[in-house]
């Protein structure tokens, strides 16, 4: 084919020809780019089998050969080689009579490809192995199934196939899966396999795989093919498609909740308008009530609409109920989404009731007439009712008037006898009850089995957790004192009682008397620094803010006491007037090993130790110079030590 040269690069392109014509040829041998068998697949190859083998090189027109020696001995002949454009060659050869030749894998087809213009420009490429086969037996498929009969997943589940193969004389036989109808891009190493059985040429294995999230998958369909393979070592491989599953990425719908919005505070009656309110997880759902046990499907179809947040609302008009006893009916409420995926939820109750009357009040109100609450208080409404039909009675509490947020709440409701209730909680904190207030209305709500609803809200309560505006004024204390008792006195308009606090750990406790608003207690006070404060309460335990702390230092004078020169069986004696429960004397030479050691425990100020002048062995010390320390713990639990020098003589 002549190519068409612009006239302005015409001189350029000859001088370019020119060249190539006369350098000499450089040596490029052919490139392998790869090799495989078409024919026979999924098996070894046998004695008088035709074989097809595609080569691609990295062109076109090369001499191929193929050297099938290692395979049959070169008993089939020469092979076939068919040539094409893009450099790939197929290669066709039957092979000879291989039965004296013993089955084996990694038989080397070795395959040359020569430049017909240079046959110095070679490459044999050794990369295609074969396996021979003249009679092992190959896997024969038995049995396969998912686990557990399971048959939809979702992303994240584990699907877990058991698979049963005749393996009898095969060659280390191994089962694999190919997933990749439902994982594009499926990863065989991604697979757990357990062999669980091997018994009588029959075994049975476990094939496990996490399916992954959603951007790997295809799309949720059903009947998603699966493939199991089964695989020896003489190149078999048998594969059995016989599984299939449903791929759900969204699930199938989920009912969250669903209640009676009319007629309400009683059951329904022949020919009532119902409506309900469910909530699922998409308002796509098509929802399908079921009011047949209610009164026999009479009412006809209903009528149901969707509305934002996954709501639907469902209206039904009943139809004659005379003749039926009264009674709790479920309604049944089934939702489809569009792979007519299913789920029906039979959790909501319908009342009819043509007759039953309702419960009847007879009294209710809080736990000694109390009227005044606080945060942290317990709230406790004792309330009676009866039944004029004998039906069980349950109470629910009304308190949406004194707290704002009822999410949460821990409230206890208990039956004492036959007709009375009590209702008791803790009120939760300052910034979940409604701003402080008189008549805040409460009440209770009976609900017998019929529907029955009955409410009693006219107890009225005051909420107070407003402190005393004043802080309690402390009268001034003495910034230093060797007496651990002191007297503690003040001020404290408003309040009740004050307490006292040490060091923000330990507190005491003062009345106040309300006609001279004064206080005093007696405060113990510990070795040292200590910081004194307290706060105001009224009766209900609402507080002031901390008073000003004041700092009273407790001196203790601590000694020790012993005779100098020291001399066996003297007398130490050690002093605390802060109090002791335990003190330790030991007496260690100038190398500092321990020598004797001396205790005391209890309660007291005044402690006296012996020492008898000899070490930890009976030997009596040598005279000289010695440390003795001493330990002190104190009665609330510090710890002094002191180290002093002490002259040892044994002489009288």
């Amino acid at each position: 084919m002549l190519r068409t040269v612009p006239p302005i690069s015409r001189v350029l392109w000859i001088l370019i020809a020119c060249v190539a014509a006369c350098e000499p040829a450089v040596a490029a041998n052919p490139v392998p780019i790869g090799s495989a068998v078409l024919m026979p697949s999924g098996r070894g190859i046998g004695s008088l089998e035709t074989i097809r083998i595609a080569t691609r090189w990295d062109s076109a027109g090369y001499r191929i050969e193929a050297d099938f020696r290692a395979l049959d001995g070169g008993a089939g002949g020469s092979p076939a080689i068919h040539d094409s454009l893009n450099g790939t060659y197929l290669i066709v050869y039957t092979t000879g009579s291989m039965a004296d030749s013993s089955d084996t894998s990694g038989v080397v087809i070795p395959i040359m490809a020569a430049n017909p213009s240079n046959p110095a420009e070679s490459f044999t490429d050794r990369s295609l192995q074969v396996c021979r086969n003249s009679g092992t037996p190959i896997p024969v498929h038995l049995e396969t199934w998912i686990r557990d009969g399971q048959s939809r997943f979702t992303p994240g589940e584990s699907l877990i196939v058991r698979t049963r193969w005749m393996t009898e004389g095969v060659q280390r036989f191994r089962p694999s899966a190919d997933f990749s109808r439902l994982v594009p891009d499926f990863r065989e190493f991604d697979l757990r396999v357990n062999l669980i059985r091997d018994t009588l040429g029959v075994s049975e294995h476990e094939i496990a795989f996490r399916i992954p999230g959603q951007g790997r998958l295809v799309e949720e369909s059903n009947g998603i093919p699966l493939a199991i393979l089964g695989r020896d070592a003489l190149c078999s491989e048998v594969r059995f498609e016989g599984l299939s599953i449903d791929l759900r990425t969204s699930g199938a719908p989920k009912f969250y909740r669903g209640s009676v919005r009319a007629p309400s505070g009683r059951g329904v009656r022949s020919f009532d308008t119902i409506e309900i309110v469910t909530q699922w997880d998409s308002t796509t759902v098509r929802v399908e009530p079921d009011f047949a046990l209610l009164d026999g499907g009479a009412g006809g179809l209903a009528s149901v609409r969707d509305s934002t947040g996954g709501f639907h609302i469902i209206r039904y008009t009943t139809g004659d109920m005379a003749g039926l006893p009264d009674e709790r009916v479920v309604v049944a409420l089934s939702g489809f989404n569009a792979l007519a995926d299913s789920v029906t939820d039979r959790s909501l109750e319908i009342c009819r009731n043509l007759a039953t009357p309702p419960p009847t009040h007879l009294g209710s109100w809080t736990r000694e007439d109390r009227k005044r609450f606080r945060p942290g208080d317990s709230l406790v409404i004792f309330s009676r009712w009866s039944h004029p039909a004998g039906l069980p009675i349950t109470l629910e509490p009304l308190l949406s008037n004194l707290i704002a947020d009822g999410a949460g709440l821990a409230v206890a409701v208990s039956q004492r006898g036959v007709d009375t209730f009590l209702v008791s909680m803790k009120l939760p904190a300052k910034d979940r009850l409604v701003p402080d207030g008189r008549d805040i209305r409460i009440g209770v709500e009976a609900l017998d089995t019929l529907c029955n609803r009955v409410r009693f809200d006219s107890l009225l309560i005051e909420l107070d957790t407003t402190p005393p505006s004043t802080p309690p004024t402390f009268d001034p204390l003495p910034p230093e004192t060797n007496v651990a008792l002191i007297r503690v006195s003040g001020t404290a308009p408003g309040s009740s009682r004050v307490a006292i606090v040490r060091e923000n750990l330990f507190r005491f406790y003062a009345p106040v008397d309300p006609s001279t608003e004064r206080f005093e207690t007696e405060l113990e006070l510990t070795p040292g620094r200590n910081q004194v404060g307290g706060w105001g309460e009224d009766e209900l335990g609402n507080k002031t803010v901390t008073a000003t702390s004041q700092i009273v230092r407790l001196v203790v004078e601590r000694t020790t006491t012993y005779p100098t020169p020291f001399r066996p069986n003297d007398e130490i004696l050690v002093g605390d007037s802060g109090g002791m429960t335990k003190v330790v004397a030991r007496i260690y030479n100038l190398e500092g090993d321990l020598l004797a050691e001396m205790e005391k425990e209890g309660a007291f100020l005044e402690a006296r130790l012996t020492w008898d002048g000899r070490d930890a062995q009976g030997d009596l010390a040598e005279p000289g110079y010695y440390l003795m320390t001493i330990r002190r713990a104190s009665a609330t639990g510090k710890i002094h030590e002191e180290v002093s020098p002490m002259l040892f003589r044994d002489d009288e």
